[in-house]
């Protein structure tokens, strides 16, 4: 049974964790400051972390933790399958980017979110077809949640990434002794 609010806590752990800093950097090298969002509204519209750059420019990220590595991107297609809630892969979220971390692995995917909807839309019923057979690398997982069912879509990476122009891959090697923003924690 996956718990959601246990879920929310360690995402809140997530956001400040120190390997964030190295991650957006490689990512947006002309990154000038970054604010993790603790409003809940932006949240739920999908920003969980603004990033300012030198340019003035300012983006905007929800942010994905995955604890283990199945070589896969875990998509949320129903938040709720009985009430037809749209999951976040299928929202109209206020990011830019979904920044997808693969703990284990010492992974950041920055995944351009407009793209990725339209490539989701574009390719679900053939992604369907092969998650509801397990094939290719595709699968379909439901989660079960205290009074509801939340299914997810786990795309094989290569797919996702030759279907998405613009995915940045980042990665992290070890803590540093302070950051941008000073010392470490």
């Amino acid at each position: 049974m996956h718990d959601f609010k246990k879920s929310l806590k360690q995402s809140k752990i997530d956001a400040t964790a120190w390997w964030w800093e190295p991650v957006y950097l490689q990512g947006f090298p002309d990154l000038k400051r970054m604010e993790y969002e603790h409003d809940l509204e932006e949240q739920l519209r999908g920003i969980d972390r603004k990033i300012w750059l030198h340019s003035g420019e300012l983006l905007t990220f929800d942010e994905k933790v995955r604890k283990d590595d199945y070589g896969d991107f875990l998509l949320e297609i129903w938040s709720d399958v009985e009430r037809k809630v749209k999951g976040w892969s299928r929202k109209d979220l206020a990011c830019h980017y979904i920044a997808y971390v693969v703990k284990p692995s010492r992974l950041c995917f920055f995944i351009p979110f407009p793209p990725l909807r339209q490539a989701l839309e574009a390719n679900r019923p053939e992604w369907k077809e092969k998650g509801n057979a397990g094939c290719e690398g595709f699968d379909k997982k439901d989660s079960p949640n205290k009074g509801y069912v939340t299914r997810n879509l786990a795309v094989p990476r290569k797919v996702l990434m030759d279907a998405v122009p613009g995915v940045k891959v980042c990665t992290w090697t070890r803590r540093p002794r302070t950051t941008m923003w000073g010392a470490v924690q």
